[in-house]
């Protein structure tokens, strides 16, 4: 009986110590990697994170983004975006679009040329 005690609290024991030093699950790398992007005119654009400081508070949208996905998946129909709906762009210089966020324009750039400047 002490026996069958022993050996039961000790595989416990082994079993407490095994979940411990477990390796903590990774997450989802992919999940978290997408950098904001909409969709205008068939056109994706990403977020270099930069603001364009020279666009006039009185200027008029270009258009919305009327639509959203899911923040770790890439927008695919016009007007759709990543970040959610209802944020104001308007079109900049040739493959760079300006999305309004709470009054500070964003630059997004055509994603080919904004993956090319992060070297991926």
């Amino acid at each position: 009986m002490k026996g069958a005690l022993l050996l039961t609290g000790l595989a416990l024991a082994l079993l407490l110590l095994a979940g411990r030093l477990a390796p903590a699950p990774a997450p989802d790398a992919a999940r978290w990697a997408t950098r904001p992007a909409v969709v205008v005119d068939g056109v994706t654009y990403a977020s270099t994170g930069q603001r364009h400081g020279g666009i006039q508070a009185d200027a008029v949208p270009d258009g919305a983004v009327t639509a959203s996905v899911e923040s770790w998946e890439w927008p695919a129909k016009d007007g759709e975006s990543n970040f959610g709906a209802g944020y104001d762009y308007l079109r900049g210089a040739p493959g760079q679009l300006y999305v309004n966020f709470d009054g500070n324009w964003i630059v997004f750039e055509k994603w080919e040329e904004a993956e090319s400047r992060a070297g991926g």
